[in-house]
Formats: structure tokens, sequence, C-alpha cells
């Protein structure tokens, strides 16, 4: 679909200071969308919760998208798609 993408999951992250980071960041013409991927059963750990309500006011479809997702349908529902 056009995004440049880069995992920053903790697998690939520089130790110390990535941990509640979401784990994809993807760029598409003046747009970034953060993912948080998550399988099975896991939820968010409190401070990707902080994260999350950190940054929800900041968030502007235009723009700006933080989605949590289980799915890539997930990701579209995120992009309006």
């Amino acid at each position: 679909m056009g995004w440049v993408a880069r995992d920053l999951s903790q697998r690939h992250a520089v130790e110390g200071g990535l941990r509640d980071m979401p784990d994809i960041f993807a760029f598409k013409l003046g747009r970034t969308l953060m993912i948080e991927t998550k399988y099975g059963r896991n939820d968010l750990r409190d401070g990707q919760e902080r994260f999350a309500a950190d940054i929800a006011p900041h968030c502007d479809p235009r723009t700006l998208i933080y989605c949590t997702a289980r799915s890539v349908d997930d990701v579209l529902r995120a992009l309006g798609l």
C-alpha cells in the first residue's frame, strides 16, 4: 500500500530505550501510523497503556494514527479502509 515501515518491537529494540513504544512505525505522504501488535490473550502492559493515553490527544487520522492490532484488519480499520 506504499507505506514505509520499521519494526521496533522488543526483539529489534535498542537496549533501554524503546520498551513501551509501539512495535511498528509506518510513514506515507505526511502520515504516521504507530502500531502496537498483540496476539492471543496478550494485553497492553501498563507502560503501553500510558503511551496510548498520552498520544491519543495528538492523534488525527489525517496525520497521526495509533492502533493496537491483532490482525491486518485492525490496521485497515484504523486507516479507515
